[in-house]
């Protein structure tokens, strides 16, 4: 994705807020990476790809990638555009991008309720390496359990 990507996004049937596209943007400026999936020229999907240290925003995880590490984030495929399998190809594009970039290691969280995503995710070799728990409350976040597991070397 490039900054020049953004108008794509500008269309009915993806209905992102320009408050998104502000965000996007300024990821864009500070160096990070992503990718777009296309189908027929449109925009179906996004994908973020990082190796630097990260907040993940929906959770309040710090992500601190090692030198040989990268992680993986805030992918999605728009409504009308799912039950086409975009999201694999999308995934699998960010994860040779990372590989390419020296990574052994690549880091992904999903939520337990996206069965689909947890389901691509382990189809292409992920393994589970912890479990978070939390809760939010009155624009509180709370952070209930987190439990490491280890991933082994895959």
């Amino acid at each position: 994705m490039e900054q020049r990507d953004l108008e794509r996004f500008r269309v009915p049937e993806v209905l992102i807020t320009e408050r998104r596209l502000a965000d996007f943007a300024a990821r864009l400026e500070s160096g990070r990476a992503a990718g777009i999936a296309l189908l027929d020229d449109r925009v179906c999907g996004y994908g973020w790809l990082s190796r630097q240290p990260e907040l993940d925003a929906t959770c309040g995880i710090a992500i601190s990638p090692a030198e040989d590490e990268g992680y993986i984030y805030d992918g999605f495929i728009f409504s009308s555009y799912r039950s086409r399998r975009l999201y694999e190809p999308l995934l699998l594009w960010r994860i040779d991008r990372l590989r390419k970039q020296g990574c052994r290691k690549v880091y992904s969280i999903v939520f337990s309720d996206n069965a689909r995503a947890l389901s691509v995710h382990r189809q292409i070799g992920f393994k589970a390496c912890g479990q978070i728990s939390f809760m939010k409350a009155l624009g509180f976040r709370f952070l209930r359990k987190y439990v490491a597991t280890d991933p082994g070397s895959s």
